[in-house]
């Protein structure tokens, strides 16, 4: 199963993960960004073929290893960003990052300090959004109410828009917003991780798995992210495949993935 080919074209980045785009330790970008933005896996994460959700494969995680994705380094846009992956945490540490893109570390006392961060990540079991706006960090907690560590694929969408407001999706929904929290500025991002974050600290190396990863220079809309979302319904509708992995419908009771 090929991703949305409309959404293809569109993402600067799209890693979906399957078998075939992965070369040794290399991740082939199949969004517009191209080969020069391929990924790097580093400690040998799991191409996991038999726990997925669209596609042949997805990528898993184990923190004891620190394992984790490595993205070149890219400009962010000025007109809009969108971030949409299925993701699934199974007892994560309390900072674990599903993804996690900066412009590198400063030296801070006790740990680094991330500059122009713009990331997700599992905490205290919910949901954490980070974004830099104005040298000050923004962020936002608990911002789905429901234990994301429990080892449920699930799907997240993220756009900020130039007006600065957020609009935070879960399993093709939008459930949480935030209008004029800031913008993130349009700078060379050198440190973008997924699966830990530019300290790789125990804590923030998660466990759990990704799959069809996009990050877009725009701001895509409330039916594309259903769109990214239902494949994997479309996908559990189709009568000759077996039973496979859950996952979580839109109503945040669980259904079952076909694969």
């Amino acid at each position: 199963m090929v991703a949305l080919s409309i959404e293809n074209g569109s993402a600067f980045l799209y890693y979906s993960f399957d078998s075939s785009t992965i070369l040794g330790s290399t991740v082939v970008n199949l969004g517009s960004g191209g080969s020069a933005y391929n990924a790097v896996m580093y400690n040998s994460p799991t191409v996991s073929v038999t726990d997925q959700v669209v596609g042949s494969a997805a990528v898993e995680f184990d923190s004891a290893l620190c394992q984790y994705v490595q993205i070149p380094s890219f400009r962010t846009a000025s007109s809009g960003i969108s971030v949409a992956c299925w993701f699934k945490s199974t007892s994560s540490g309390d900072s674990s990052q599903i993804f996690e893109f900066s412009a590198g570390y400063a030296d801070d006392v006790i740990v680094g300090y991330p500059n122009d961060i713009i990331s997700f990540s599992v905490s205290f079991n919910d949901g954490v959004v980070e974004a830099t706006v104005e040298a000050s960090i923004e962020s936002d907690s608990n911002i789905f109410g429901i234990n994301l560590n429990d080892g449920v694929w699930r799907h997240f969408a993220w756009t900020i828009d130039i007006g600065g407001d957020w609009l935070l999706y879960l399993n093709g929904k939008l459930v949480h917003s935030l209008t004029s929290h800031g913008y993130p500025p349009s700078v060379n991002r050198t440190s973008n991780y997924l699966g830990t974050s530019g300290i790789a600290f125990s804590d923030s190396c998660l466990d759990g798995a990704i799959d069809e990863f996009y990050f877009f220079q725009s701001v895509i809309s409330a039916s594309t992210v259903q769109a990214l979302y239902t494949q994997a319904l479309r996908i559990s509708s189709t009568p000759t495949m077996t039973i496979g992995k859950h996952f979580e419908t839109e109503k945040y009771s669980l259904g079952y993935l076909f694969i």
